[in-house]
């Protein structure tokens, strides 16, 4: 983790999850923090841009639903997407899906996904000036029995992006600048929204007249979705 704190600014840099060389990509965003004083839905995966949420009922259902820590001095809570976007709930749904490789052909089994936070740290900072986040996210995955895949690494992150329609070890770099509306100074907890995949691998054997599916493994991708801040007042 690379810290540089400057005023009231905040930067952050992280690695989410194992060390990967996946894709970069670079993000800035300049649309302005939209402020929604009574939410439709309190799911934040459905926000595709910067939103910070000020009414209390909907600050401490998002608070309770990501396990955010709680605090009766949370007046608001500000989420910003990764890369500007929602994740479809689509990605996670149980099913099979067949991935020919050159050396194998195999079918990733989705099992389902949960949305998890992560805790990255708090900070006093001066609300009439704008904050600034710089951080870089990235994608990952792990198995179970890498030495059954032939072609180990190479061949199972193709197989998962194939499968999941999303680069398994892609990298975002976040910048992005957001005025609180707020006058007076406030504590901010910072934490990473994450949707975490889960999956079994199955090669399948075509050598005979009737195919048949051998079990190699299991699974997950921990993908970063967003960056979630609750902005209370100060202690």
């Amino acid at each position: 983790m690379i810290k540089n704190i400057m005023g009231a600014a905040i930067a952050i840099a992280l690695a989410v999850g194992i060390g990967t060389t996946g894709v970069r990509s670079n993000t800035t965003y300049k649309k302005p923090t939209q402020i929604i004083a009574a939410a439709k839905t309190t799911t934040l995966t459905d926000y595709h841009s910067n939103t910070e949420f000020t009414k209390s009922s909907d600050v401490k259902k998002i608070i309770s639903t990501y396990g955010l820590k709680d605090s009766d001095k949370t007046s608001k809570i500000v989420y910003i997407p990764v890369n500007n976007y929602s994740v479809n709930d689509a990605d996670g749904q149980n099913n099979e899906v067949p991935v020919d490789t050159r050396l194998a052909n195999y079918s990733v089994k989705k099992k389902g996904y949960k949305d998890q936070v992560s805790y990255v740290r708090s900070i006093t900072a001066d609300t009439s000036l704008a904050q600034s986040i710089k951080e870089s996210v990235t994608t990952t995955y792990d198995f179970s029995n890498i030495v059954s895949v032939s072609g180990k690494n190479a061949a199972l992150e193709s197989c998962l992006t194939s499968a999941y329609g999303f680069s398994v070890s892609n990298r975002s770099n976040m910048n992005e600048t957001f005025k609180l509306s707020s006058e007076n100074g406030a504590d901010l907890n910072i934490y990473v929204l994450d949707r975490t995949y889960d999956y079994q691998l199955w090669e399948t054997d075509l050598s005979h007249d009737i195919s048949s599916d051998s079990y190699l493994g299991n699974g997950t991708i921990k993908r970063p979705v967003g960056l979630i801040i609750t902005v209370s007042k100060n202690s």
